[in-house]
């Protein structure tokens, strides 16, 4: 089973429920673990199964098929890493898993249907920037309590929303990384001037409707969060809606966004991207056989994208990368040849000549100059990754949630550029310059 290796331990996370579109996880698991729960959902007994029972009833009542998700899937919970589903059959490529009706959608369609007031309101800033309506919608249902018609959906998602731009300045300046740090900085500007904005432009205009004792920071930042985590983006919305903006094509899918992200294609459901009789199928992609987890691909990205956006790292990510310093070349995940020359290519261009036109001589001193400069990225850590993987050992992921995640997050970017390092050594010159021009040749012809 090619699939990405296990990591056993993984972050304290107590929360009910870490989103998915949000993923429900940190690093993904692939084993059953002995902590492990399985939700029984036909006789809940405790409050999480109660909590799930009544999301599926709801989701039941509104038209989809939980028999079918019942004998299709298993809903686990563990204590550190949230929950996820397994399959408890056998499950086909192309198997139909789940149809999710209009009726549960969140959209901009849902607004009109279940908020005509506010739909009116707020129609008109369509499309403006930083003015996001179907997270003022979310505001709006969340602060309904139990009058709002998402209320079982609601009760599932994480309140907060965790977020790695929650966490103390020292604690960010473990993962050593500026460029996370400047992602979510610029999440964090992105986010406060998105409610700067809704306060001006609509929450002020109708202070009788918006109250900001109500409709303050903090209940915009979890629906502000909720939908940059869990929203889907279906074209077919635009169609059906005659909605030009890029808003339109938004949405949140119940039960769908409760299956954990795998950059790798073995376990992955996939979307039709159209509606069919007002519904969005998923199937799966390949087979699944009885006790693997199920998952759903977001979009390939990186770990500094998966843990900046969805609090999640994967172990041995194949959308991984470096760039390296000074030149617009980077490496990643599973090297190839054709992967390695056109970095050196890349990195090299101050040589003024293609790497089929280099000399022996200028073709080895690229190669040299890729291979140090990876090794000074890694003196550029305080630690080695020797010492990461052995202190991380003495770290209760329970106890010290944050520091594990920046020590785990550490480990990962130097296990790749370790990998990149003895990759590109172990290709002499000439033989990355050969498979560079037959690459190139195809390439050419193909043209």
């Amino acid at each position: 089973m090619s699939l990405i290796r296990i990591v056993q331990a993984c972050l304290g996370l107590l929360f009910i429920l870490a989103t998915t579109f949000i993923p429900t996880n940190c690093f993904l698991q692939v084993e059953r673990e002995p902590n492990e729960q399985p939700l029984n959902l036909t006789h809940p007994t405790t409050d999480r199964e109660l909590l799930y029972h009544s999301f599926f009833s709801w989701l039941a009542q509104n038209g989809v098929n939980t028999s079918q998700l019942d004998d299709d899937l298993e809903i686990y919970y563990h204590p550190y890493r949230g929950y996820g589903a397994r399959a408890k059959r056998h499950i086909q490529t192309y198997d139909l898993l789940m149809n999710i009706p209009e009726s549960v959608i969140i959209n901009w369609k849902t607004i009109r249907r279940h908020a005509p007031g506010l739909f009116t309101l707020i129609h008109p800033f369509i499309g403006k920037d930083h003015i996001n309506p179907l997270v003022i919608f979310l505001m709006h249902e969340k602060i309904k309590r139990n009058n709002s018609f998402f209320l079982p959906y609601f009760r599932v998602l994480s309140d907060p929303v965790p977020w790695v731009g929650d966490f103390a300045h020292e604690e960010l300046e473990l993962f050593e990384d500026p460029e996370l740090i400047q992602s979510l900085n610029e999440t964090r500007t992105n986010m406060e001037s998105g409610y700067v904005e809704v306060v001006l432009q609509i929450f002020t205009r109708y202070p009788d409707v918006f109250p900001l004792e109500k409709y303050n920071f903090e209940l915009f930042k979890w629906a502000f969060l909720v939908f940059e985590t869990r929203a889907f983006n279906v074209p077919a919305f635009i169609s059906q809606d005659k909605c030009s903006a890029s808003i339109c094509a938004d949405g949140l899918l119940p039960m769908v966004d409760m299956i954990n992200h795998n950059s790798i294609k073995r376990l992955e459901l996939r979307h039709d991207m159209s509606l069919l009789n007002n519904r969005i199928s998923f199937l799966h992609e390949t087979d699944t056989l009885p006790g693997e987890e199920v998952f759903i691909m977001y979009n390939p990205h990186d770990n500094r994208d998966l843990l900046a956006q969805y609090f999640i790292l994967l172990n041995d990510n194949p959308y991984d990368f470096y760039s390296i310093n000074g030149s617009h070349a980077r490496v990643q995940r599973q090297l190839t040849p054709w992967r390695v020359a056109t970095a050196m290519a890349q990195h090299c261009s101050w040589l003024k000549n293609d790497l089929t036109n280099m000399r022996p001589i200028q073709l080895e001193l690229c190669r040299s100059l890729v291979i140090e400069e990876l090794r000074n990225e890694l003196t550029r850590y305080k630690t080695s990754l020797a010492e990461d993987r052995e202190a991380l050992k003495g770290i209760d992921s329970g106890l010290e949630t944050n520091k594990w995640i920046a020590g785990a997050y550490r480990i990962e970017a130097k296990e790749l550029l370790e990998e990149s390092i003895a990759t590109i050594s172990g290709y002499s010159a000439q033989s990355l310059r050969e498979r560079y021009e037959l690459v190139y040749q195809l390439t050419n012809k193909q043209d």
